[in-house]
């Protein structure tokens, strides 16, 4: 019975859950010449969302998704970091974090998180796609890339909470 609390022996009835299949999400992340963590710089990609509550109706968030016929997060991750960057990552370069759930009190899937720090070189690879669209047009889906140091994410209102926790985490176990 969804809804239903055995520990608690009472029903849950005003409550709905979300699902949808587990999804990987990568963090690319670049080490400033700084001895702050706060100037550690993050590929973010921006993309239209119907719910987004921003000023402009985009969200920011790492690279990530789902794919029906995979259950492989690793090789989930690899395919939508190049789906949505262009940007093509030995998948051994990745490593992986703790999966938890994204948004608790509404969904039910998990993120797989991984991370890698990428270079000079690929950093300003990554720069020079800003204003070049990525994603799967069939499935609706363009992306575009932005740089932002921890510092301008906590500056402003474009993140949500569950992209600062992935930031949070990548960052306790790298420092």
């Amino acid at each position: 019975d969804l809804g239903y609390s055995a520990a608690e022996k009472r029903v849950k009835d005003n409550e709905f859950v979300l699902a949808r299949p587990d999804i990987s999400t990568v963090c690319l992340w670049h080490e400033h010449d700084s001895d702050s963590i706060f100037d550690t710089q993050f590929v973010i990609i921006r993309e239209f969302r119907s719910p987004a509550s921003t000023e402009d109706g985009f969200i920011r968030e790492f690279p990530s998704g789902s794919a029906i016929h995979n259950s492989n997060p690793l090789e989930v991750a690899s395919t939508e970091l190049h789906e949505e960057t262009g940007f093509y990552l030995q998948p051994s370069r990745l490593k992986a974090h703790v999966s938890r759930q994204l948004m608790g009190t509404l969904s039910a899937h998990q993120a797989h998180l991984f991370s890698a720090e990428i270079d000079d070189d690929e950093l300003k690879w990554l720069k020079a796609q800003k204003d070049i669209a990525h994603g799967k047009e069939e499935d609706t889906e363009r992306t575009f890339i932005e740089i932002y140091s921890v510092k301008e994410i906590l500056k402003n209102n474009l993140f949500d909470w569950s992209t600062l926790g992935q930031i949070l985490q990548v960052l306790g176990d790298t420092y």
